[in-house]
């Protein structure tokens, strides 16, 4: 539930509320497409419940990496509006709820507290996921042995100050579509 936190972290509870009316939920069956690489999406989602798989003609179609609920899918074309660089495939039965793309940018452009809160919360997020990535490949310097390693499940100090309240806004997103 890691990666939702970031986004959760920095929205207001009237952001949230916000996110809860307009969302829509959608079921995904086992084995059906949610984003498919190279095509575009008008969409930005997140993962309520299930499974979901990850992977890219780059990878030759293997799995690198496996999702969770609590996570964001299809930020990176909401942001750079290009289409996906990978495709996302349910392993199991899954829910997530999506936003629309042109609803979002209309509630963006009017307005601009929920903008700045959104747009933090997807600069800390994708910030995170290029470190990772970066340490990942072995960029920078090497971990010197004393020094405490980052794990995968461990939160980010950017995230902490406000865990108890994303894992709480999100808590409630959920409830609201079940």
């Amino acid at each position: 539930m890691r990666k939702v936190l970031y986004i959760f972290g920095q929205l207001s509870d009237e952001d949230v509320n916000w996110i809860s009316n307009n969302a829509i939920k959608e079921n995904i069956n086992t084995g059906s497409f949610l984003i498919k690489e190279n095509e575009h999406v008008d969409k930005i989602y997140f993962l309520i419940r299930g499974r979901l798989s990850i992977t890219s003609k780059a990878s030759e179609d293997k799995e690198i990496a496996r999702l969770k609920s609590g996570e964001v899918i299809g930020e990176m074309s909401f942001v750079d509006a290009l289409p996906p660089s990978a495709t996302v495939k349910a392993v199991e039965d899954s829910i997530v709820i999506s936003l629309d793309r042109n609803l979002l940018i209309d509630k963006l452009e009017e307005d601009y507290e929920f903008a700045s809160h959104f747009y933090k919360a997807l600069a800390i997020f994708l910030s995170s996921r290029l470190r990772s990535t970066t340490s990942m490949l072995g960029y920078g310097k090497v971990v010197d042995k004393l020094e405490e390693k980052n794990y995968e499940d461990e939160v980010d100090p950017n995230v902490l100050e406000n865990l108890s309240l994303a894992g709480d806004r999100f808590t409630r997103l959920i409830d609201d579509f079940s």
